[in-house]
C-alpha cells in the first residue's frame, strides 16, 4: 500500500491539473487513515477552495492549523480563502499570525495587503505590499496588487509605475497590460490605456476583463460603437452581470442625432427587460462599473418609469442592497431633546458645481435644531469646501461600499439627504438602503433615482411643471424661494477689446457655455439660422472634457452648418476666474434644451448677461427659467425653438433691445442670490417630515 507521501504526491499532481474532485478522494483517504493528518487537511481545504466550497475549506485549514499551528502557510491560507468567502477582517487576524511566525513571508505580506484593500485601509496595504516586493522584488502579481491599492487610493501616477514594473517583470503576463490600462484609463491617457489593453488581448484573445475594459475605454471617449462590440466580445467570453450592465447602460456622449438617441434608447430598453428576467447574482455592488442612468437624462424623455425598472433589476441582482441599518427599524422613536441629526452624503463637496448649489442652504440650519453631518466620500481627490466645513462636521466615507454605508449608518441621522445621485455609482448604490428613517435626494442631477428607499425630491416651486410629480418616483417637495441659497458671485467687468479672452473683437457672441453633451441634435438648425440671419454672428462653446467629444460635434455639426461653420468657435477650457471674464463680455448667453444651466444661470445674470431659455418640460430644462420668474422678467423665454431663434437674434443684432434687457436684469438679480427662503423651507421640512 502507498505511504501518505506517495498518495498525497498523486493528489497535488490532480490538484495542479484542475481534478480537485478526484484529488479530495485521495486527501480523504489519508484522512481516513490520519484525521490530524495536517497537510491533509490543508490540500484538501485549497480543493474545496477552489471548488468554490469556501465555508468547508475555512473549517477544513482551522483543522491543519490546529494540528500544526507553526505552520506559517496554513495561516496564509485561511486567509486567503477567507477573503474569498468575503471576511477580510478574519483574513487580517491570519495573515498577521503568519507574520508573527515567518516575518519574512512574502505571501503572508502580499496577501495581507490584498485583505486591506478590500477593508478600504490603503495606507495600511501599500506598507504590506511594499514589503512583500522588498522581500520579493520580480513577483510580478505583487507589483500589480500594489498598484491596485495605490489607484483605489487615487495615486494614479504611482499605480502608473507599479503597472509598468510588472510589465518589465513579466512583458508576456496579460494581466499586467490590462491593469496598467485601466491606470491610464483613470488619468484620461486613452491613447496608452488601448495601447495597453490591446496587448493584453494580443496575448490571451480569451481574457474577458480586457475586452470589458477597453470596452470603458471606448465609451468614455464617446465612441458607443466600438464600446458595444468589445462588451458583445466580453460577454461571449462570460456572462458577467458587470459586463451586461455597461452593455445595458451604454450611450453614445455625442450623439449622431435625435434618430440616434432614439436608437440606442430602444437598445437600452431591450436589455433592461433582458436584466430583469435574470438569473443572474452581483457577489457585490459594482461600484466601478460606469456611471448609471447618467446621459438619458440629457435626452429630454421621462425616465422614471425606467429608472424604477433599472432599481428594481439591481436589488433582485445584489440582494445586499437593500439593508436597513439598526436604528431604522420599525418601533425605534427618536429622542425628541436633542437637535435632529441631518446628513448630507455627495463625492463633490468640494469646488464643484453641486458644493456651490448647497453650501448656502446649511446658514438656515440653526445649531440648536439640527445636527448637520456632511458625508464626503473620498472617491475623487479633493478637499472639502472650507465654507462647508465651518457649517457641519465632516465625515470622510471611503469608496467601498459596504463601509462607506456602515460608516453612514453608524452616525444614527433622522434625515439622510444624497446633495446628487446619478453623477457617479456610490450615492446610487449607497441609496437603495435604509440608512436614515427619512432618505431625500437633491437636485445636484436633476433626475429622479427610480429608488424606493429615496422618499422625497427636493426641488422648487418656480421650476417645477404642475405635472411634476409625474417625473418622480419620490414624493415631490416644491421648496419656497429661488432653487437654492445661491452665494453672488464676484464676476468682473465686460473686456474691451475681447480679443486678450480667445473672443473676437468684432463679432456678436453668442456663448453657449454649457457642457457639449447638453448639446441636443433639435438644438443644430436653430443655431444655424442664428448664425445664417446674424452675419456678424459668433458661436462661441468649450471644449469637451475629452478631445473626442469636441470632434464628434464638429463631425456632426459639419455638413449642418456649411458655409457658417467658420463661425464656430470651440475653445479651449479655462479656469473659472477667466471663464467669468469670458461670460461677462460675451453679448448673448444661449440656454441649451432640453437639459438646461444650472450654475452658469446664476453666474450669467450675475453679470447682467442676456439668457435665452427654451423651457422644457421637466425640472432639467427648467432652472433658467425659475430664475426669470423670481425676477418677474420674461422677455428671453422662449416658447417654440423658432422663438429661440427670434429672440437671440434680436438681442444679438439690436445693442439697444440688448442694453434694456442687461439693465433689467442687472436692476432685480440681487433676488436671485442668498435668498433665504429655500434654507428656511428646507428647515422647516425637515422639522415637520420628522415629526
Amino acid at each position: 500500500m502507498p505511504d501518505d507521501i506517495e498518495v498525497l504526491e498523486s493528489a497535488l499532481d490532480l490538484q495542479r491539473r484542475g481534478d480537485h474532485a478526484e484529488a479530495r478522494t485521495l486527501f480523504q483517504s489519508v484522512l481516513d487513515e490520519n484525521p490530524a493528518h495536517a497537510d491533509a487537511l490543508h490540500l484538501d481545504g485549497l480543493s474545496l477552495h477552489a471548488l468554490g466550497r469556501h465555508g468547508e475549506a475555512l473549517q477544513r485549514i482551522a483543522a491543519a492549523i490546529a494540528a500544526k499551528p507553526s505552520e506559517a502557510m496554513f495561516h496564509v491560507s485561511a486567509g486567503a480563502v477567507a477573503v474569498a468567502g468575503g471576511d477580510a477582517m478574519a483574513a487580517l487576524g491570519y495573515y498577521k499570525r503568519a507574520l508573527e511566525l515567518d516575518p519574512e513571508n512574502a505571501d503572508a505580506c502580499n496577501n495581507l495587503g490584498i485583505a486591506l484593500r478590500t477593508l478600504g485601509r490603503f495606507a495600511e496595504a501599500e506598507v504590506a505590499l511594499r514589503q512583500a516586493i522588498r522581500l520579493r522584488p520580480n513577483r510580478a502579481s505583487a507589483h500589480i496588487n500594489l498598484g491596485l491599492v495605490l489607484r483605489s487610493a487615487g495615486k494614479f501616477e504611482e499605480a502608473v509605475s507599479a503597472f509598468s514594473k510588472a510589465v518589465e517583470i513579466d512583458p508576456n503576463l496579460a494581466e499586467a497590460h490590462n491593469s496598467l490600462g485601466n491606470a491610464w484609463k483613470m488619468m484620461r491617457r486613452y491613447d496608452l490605456a488601448i495601447a495597453s489593453l490591446d496587448r493584453a488581448i494580443a496575448l490571451n484573445p480569451a481574457y474577458a476583463d480586457a475586452h470589458y475594459n477597453r470596452a470603458l475605454v471606448f465609451a468614455a471617449q464617446g465612441d458607443a460603437e466600438a464600446a458595444a462590440a468589445d462588451f458583445a466580445a466580453a460577454i461571449d467570453l462570460r456572462r458577467d452581470p458587470r459586463f451586461l450592465l455597461a452593455d445595458m447602460w451604454l450611450m453614445p456622449v455625442i450623439p449622431k442625432s435625435a434618430q440616434d438617441i432614439e436608437t440606442w434608447r430602444r437598445r437600452f430598453s431591450a436589455r433592461l427587460d433582458a436584466l430583469s428576467t435574470t438569473d443572474l447574482r452581483l457577489s457585490e455592488p459594482p461600484l466601478n462599473a460606469p456611471v448609471l442612468n447618467f446621459y438619458r437624462a440629457y435626452h429630454g424623455i421621462n425616465d422614471r418609469d425606467n429608472s424604477m425598472r433599472l432599481s428594481n433589476a439591481f436589488r433582485r441582482m445584489c440582494p445586499s442592497l437593500s439593508w436597513t441599518a439598526p436604528h431604522c427599524e420599525r418601533g425605534i422613536e427618536r429622542d425628541r431633546q436633542r437637535p435632529l441629526r441631518v446628513g448630507f452624503c455627495s463625492s463633490f463637496f468640494f469646488d464643484h458645481a453641486v458644493a456651490w448649489t448647497m453650501r448656502g442652504l446649511f446658514d438656515h440650519l440653526p445649531k440648536e435644531r439640527f445636527d448637520v453631518t456632511l458625508f464626503a466620500a473620498t472617491s475623487l481627490k479633493a478637499d472639502v469646501l472650507p465654507e462647508l466645513q465651518d457649517v457641519a462636521t465632516v465625515v470622510k466615507i471611503p469608496n467601498v461600499y459596504g463601509l462607506a454605508r456602515q460608516t453612514i449608518a453608524s452616525h444614527q441621522c433622522d434625515i439622510l439627504i444624497y446633495a446628487d445621485i446619478g453623477l457617479e455609482n456610490l450615492s446610487y448604490l449607497l441609496a437603495h438602503a435604509r440608512l436614515a428613517p427619512v432618505q431625500c435626494v437633491f437636485w445636484g442631477h436633476p433626475a429622479t433615482t427610480g429608488v424606493s428607499t429615496v422618499d422625497y425630491y427636493l426641488s422648487n416651486d418656480f421650476a417645477e411643471p404642475p405635472d411634476g410629480q409625474s417625473y418622480y418616483s419620490e414624493r415631490l417637495v416644491r421648496l419656497d424661494g429661488v432653487q437654492t441659497c445661491y452665494r453672488r458671485p464676484d464676476m468682473p467687468k465686460a473686456s474691451n477689446p475681447r480679443s486678450p479672452l480667445g473672443l473676437p473683437d468684432d463679432a456678436t457672441v453668442y456663448l453657449c457655455a454649457q457642457s457639449l453633451f447638453k448639446v441636443h441634435p433639435d438644438m443644430d438648425a436653430p443655431l444655424v439660422e442664428i448664425l445664417r440671419r446674424d452675419p456678424a454672428g459668433c458661436l462661441v462653446m468649450f471644449e469637451g472634457i475629452e478631445a473626442t467629444m469636441t470632434e464628434r460635434l464638429k463631425a456632426r455639426w459639419r455638413p449642418i452648418f456649411g458655409d457658417v461653420f467658420d463661425r464656430v468657435r470651440i475653445l479651449q477650457r479655462v479656469k473659472r476666474k477667466q471663464f467669468y471674464a469670458m461670460m461677462a463680455s460675451a453679448d448673448v448667453l444661449l440656454d441649451t434644451w432640453p437639459f438646461g444651466g444650472g450654475n452658469t444661470s446664476y453666474q450669467g445674470f450675475a453679470a447682467g448677461l442676456p439668457i435665452v431659455t427654451l423651457p422644457a418640460s421637466s425640472l432639467q430644462g427648467r432652472g433658467t427659467l425659475a430664475l426669470y420668474r423670481h425676477m418677474e422678467l420674461s422677455d428671453c423665454v422662449a416658447e417654440s425653438s423658432q422663438d429661440y431663434v427670434d429672440i437671440a437674434v434680436k438681442l444679438g443684432t439690436d445693442p439697444v433691445e440688448r442694453a434694456r434687457i442687461s439693465a433689467e436684469i442687472r436692476d432685480r438679480c440681487d433676488v436671485l442670490f442668498d435668498d433665504a427662503r429655500p434654507g428656511k423651507a428646507l428647515a422647516a421640512f425637515l422639522q415637520e417630515v420628522s415629526a
